[in-house]
């Protein structure tokens, strides 16, 4: 048997990976590896800090699939640990694909090094034709998805593959990367009380990944390892999921919706100097959605300041009591679907075309 270092020469990186020593550090959902293997035995290691071991409901939560098909769904649950992936008795080739299925917020872990039989090759797969990124909040990231209301929330329950961001790009056979934390917004988090200012995406979007868990050699993913956006591919589109947090302080107050649109604005300026060329798309529903109208307006407001063309808007469905609900009253593994068909549709009639 042999072991592989994680480089641009045995895998291609999925997402916002960093990438050091021949290891692949995952923080965000959805971030990962894929390649070609060819051959009889493939095995994955994975390393997390403490945090994913003394904490089961935050414990790194991982999907491997082999040719399209889940094969592996496992939590971090040791230091360091070996996964199988293929045992076969005569060698083949299978397009792999290693992902983390759970948040940057909960934990984060490290792919160290493949294991595979001696005759074996491994290569890394090539860049799809577009990239879509997605900025969002619990919904993105699959929050409960593998829950019902009758549970209580763990990263095993989590699953951003089976989320409507995750299905739509694999529909579309396109490549994605996702910035999106559970609870957060534009100007406040989730709150029954008083304004939550401590979980806002944007503050954390040019990193890693916002985590109260540390990679296992003890570099927080934000502060410690910032991203050179103008480094990395730049997205073609990027979805703004965002505004189902703030509802929970803006409600029907009329000032509080105004900071919004304000902040809503700010953002989308900060977006366009990053990726002066991406289509910015900005949605909202699913789960409550009464800042559309808001968001709409926001747009508007921009793109008479600004004389942007590049951008839209689009609403996703309300999520329906006979779809079933998730953990937390979040969407279903159904809804997702459907959404992600929705969004789907929208790309290739709206975008897509234009392109």
């Amino acid at each position: 048997m042999s072991n592989l270092g994680i480089t641009n020469q045995t895998v291609r990186f999925l997402g916002r990976v960093w990438q050091q020593q021949e290891q692949a550090f995952l923080a965000w959902s959805a971030t990962g590896i894929e390649f070609w293997f060819t051959g009889e035995s493939l095995s994955v290691t994975i390393e997390c800090s403490t945090l994913g071991q003394t904490i089961p409901e935050k414990q790194p939560h991982m999907v491997c699939f082999v040719d399209g098909k889940r094969v592996c769904d496992f939590s971090c649950t040791k230091t360091k640990q070996t996964i199988p992936i293929i045992q076969q008795a005569n060698a083949q080739t299978s397009l792999v694909r290693i992902v983390k299925a759970s948040e940057a917020v909960e934990s984060v872990c490290a792919i160290t090094q493949l294991c595979v039989d001696d005759q074996a090759t491994v290569m890394p797969t090539k860049e799809k034709a577009y990239l879509i990124e997605f900025i969002g909040d619990s919904i993105t990231c699959g929050y409960g998805v593998n829950g019902t209301l009758a549970n209580t929330f763990s990263t095993q329950l989590e699953d951003a593959t089976k989320a409507y961001a995750y299905l739509c790009c694999e529909s579309l056979d396109v490549d994605m990367q996702i910035v999106a934390m559970s609870g957060h917004g534009i100007i406040s988090g989730y709150t029954q009380d008083a304004k939550n200012e401590e979980q806002l995406v944007m503050p954390f979007y040019e990193t890693y990944g916002k985590s109260l868990d540390q990679f296992y050699n003890g570099l927080d993913p934000a502060k410690d390892l910032r991203l050179e956006l103008s480094q990395k591919r730049q997205p073609d589109l990027i979805v703004i999921n965002l505004g189902t947090n703030d509802t929970s302080w803006c409600q029907e107050i009329q000032e509080r919706k105004q900071e919004f649109g304000e902040e809503y604005c700010k953002m989308l300026q900060r977006l366009r100097k990053l990726h002066p060329k991406a289509t910015l798309l900005c949605t909202l529903g699913i789960m409550p959605q009464t800042l559309f109208a808001t968001i709409q307006q926001a747009v508007d407001q921009y793109q008479k300041e600004t004389l942007d063309s590049n951008i839209d808007t689009f609403a996703f469905t309300l999520q329906k009591d006979c779809d079933g609900m998730a953990v937390d009253y979040h969407p279903s593994a159904l809804t997702h679907q459907k959404a992600s068909q929705a969004l789907k549709q929208y790309i290739q009639n709206n975008w897509m075309k234009k392109e």
